[in-house]
């Protein structure tokens, strides 16, 4: 990242990855990585965000045409009822 806030948007970036990485949400992979033909990797990317009050915001977002329900996520889990 080419920025001159590129420290913010690290520590902001670390703030998200670092809770998700702790509680084994995802499992990251090396792209020249051998999976099994039952698994997928889906691809991610970091969307950041500064907000009004001069926070730095990021989010990691799967890459949505990729996703199957069921198969990758379940929509109850989700969004609970």
């Amino acid at each position: 990242m080419n920025s001159p806030d590129k420290d913010k948007w690290t520590e902001a970036e670390n703030k998200e990855h670092k809770p998700m990485v702790q509680d084994g949400v995802f499992q990251i992979v090396n792209k020249n990585d051998v999976i099994s033909c039952d698994q997928k990797a889906i691809i991610s990317t970091w969307t950041v965000k500064k907000k009004n009050n001069c926070t730095y915001c990021t989010y990691l977002a799967a890459i949505d045409f990729q996703q199957q329900e069921e198969l990758f996520y379940d929509i109850v889990a989700i969004y609970p009822q």
